[in-house]
């Protein structure tokens, strides 16, 4: 059995303050007049808080245009811009600060010019959030789909994403790259006679890229890990299929401190998936996240490393019971899983395709929830803090060998209703409370992520309430009850 040591929630809450300051929570869906909204791509922080840019589709009227959102530290909106017409409609994917501007790499159609629809964008806001320039990237007899970009060290910019046959027969990984003006320098599609794309990519010392993705040309014939080696001009050294995946997808590749990469992606096979390799792709370590019983989706969209060289990665959780739900993941510098947290606005369709750190050592996660209920899909922005927490004095127990959080517990105080979560790996968790002299109120036994248990029958007061999995992993934590 693993040493299992207390922490309680003002000690907790000491050491985190005296590391970063007081920490901020907010969360926050967005939603721009329109039936669907959702943050596809990275947000960055700005000195005055937060910017990103998402989806404003009007079904109705067949209307999507971009929109940039820019924030202060509590998420609260302080300037909008968009992008977009009756005619010209935008699907934006990522944001860049690009030449001192905010610049949206964007999916564009026209609905009255067929040769310009399914283009690669990239929409510039001046100074004074009005669109200051759109350029075009694309061949007429193709569609392409732009899925992101990077900014070169040279300033310019990478386009990534996928350009699809017409009539649609197959696809490849298709790569424009642009100079620091947004002229193209060159352009390049990889892949084979089956259906490529790539998600991520990363400039290598050598002036080339590592390009992520996925194919169904090479590997097992599903969808599979696919990543691509170039050199400065585009034209392909290697490529690598062989990580033994089956029905997944490369997401995001970025650089580590140490010269190494780390990979992110995931599938329907029940697990996601980080690989870090080394410039010449080979494997240096991989590691498997997720539901081990091989049972529903797990993606994971975007992976970060920590100053520390620790690992934090963002997706989407799910099995055959539960509701999609927002995922974060942090590991150690090898991959070994620290903690993992489920988050759910709708219970339906929620999940985040980036995550950032922020200043205070906590984590912002931008993505989108749905409602299937009511049809509405809103742009959704999450900060936690540096444990995952959501909202203060979440944590209550945390086990030192795994590093597992167990469980959260809130409100603290409570006035009726107490929410109990079992988080990590825990699957049955035995609690007791008591009041202040040591009498025993109650005593029960979770065995579903969430209980919501009745304490509107408890006299105000302290009380204490202890629990226990079943790998003995324990907490202990007082409830003011008012």
């Amino acid at each position: 059995m693993s040493k299992t040591i207390v922490i309680t929630i003002l000690g907790l809450l000491s050491c985190q303050c005296l590391a970063w300051g007081q920490p901020t929570y907010f969360d926050r869906l967005y939603d721009a007049d329109a039936s669907v909204n959702g943050i596809w791509g990275d947000m960055m922080t700005t000195a005055d808080g937060y910017a990103f840019v998402s989806i404003a589709h009007d079904s109705d009227q067949d209307l999507a245009r971009a929109w940039l959102v820019l924030t202060d530290h509590d998420g609260l909106i302080t300037e909008t811009a968009f992008c977009g017409n009756e005619v010209e409609s935008f699907w934006p994917k990522t944001l860049l600060f690009h030449r001192n501007r905010y610049t949206a790499v964007a999916e564009y159609y026209n609905s009255d010019s067929l040769e310009l629809s399914g283009s690669y964008a990239l929409i510039r806001w001046g100074a004074d959030m009005q669109v200051e320039s759109v350029r075009l990237y694309g061949t007429i007899d193709r569609r392409e789909q732009a899925h992101g970009g990077i900014i070169c060290s040279d300033n310019g910019v990478l386009l990534l994403g996928q350009s699809i046959d017409i009539p649609e027969t197959e696809a490849d990984m298709y790569v424009v790259r642009t100079d620091s003006m947004g002229n193209q320098l060159w352009e390049h599609r990889y892949g084979g006679s089956n259906y490529e794309g790539c998600e991520s990519a990363v400039e290598t010392p050598d002036g080339g890229f590592l390009i992520l993705g996925w194919t169904r040309s090479y590997g097992a014939g599903q969808k599979d890990w696919f990543l691509v080696k170039t050199d400065s001009l585009g034209d392909q050294q290697w490529q690598r299929t062989d990580w033994d995946v089956n029905n997944q997808s490369g997401s995001s590749i970025v650089s580590t401190q140490d010269g190494n990469f780390l990979l992110c992606g995931g599938g329907g096979n029940g697990f996601a998936r980080i690989i870090k390799v080394d410039i010449q792709g080979n494997v240096i370590w991989q590691e498997d996240y997720g539901h081990p019983e091989g049972t529903g989706s797990n993606y994971l969209f975007k992976v970060i490393e920590l100053v520390d060289r620790s690992i934090v990665a963002c997706g989407l959780t799910n099995n055959s019971t539960d509701s999609d739900g927002g995922w974060l993941v942090k590991t150690g510098s090898e991959g070994n899983e620290l903690w993992q947290r489920k988050f759910n606005k709708n219970q339906h369709t929620d999940l985040f395709y980036s995550v950032l750190a922020a200043n205070d050592g906590g984590f912002l996660l931008s993505g989108q929830a749905r409602n299937a209920e009511t049809f509405s899909q809103d742009a959704w922005l999450l900060k936690v803090d540096s444990v995952g927490c959501a909202f203060p004095n979440c944590i209550t127990g945390i086990a030192e060998q795994e590093g597992t959080v167990l469980v959260d517990v809130w409100p603290n105080p409570v006035v009726d209703i107490l929410n109990v979560e079992m988080a990590g790996s825990s699957t049955q968790l035995d609690i007791q409370v008591m009041d202040i002299q040591g009498r025993e109120v109650m005593r029960h036994t979770l065995q579903e992520q969430r209980t919501i248990l009745d304490v509107s029958g408890w006299s105000s007061g302290i009380y204490v309430l202890k629990g226990m999995d079943g790998s003995g992993r324990s907490f202990s934590l007082k409830i003011a009850k008012q």
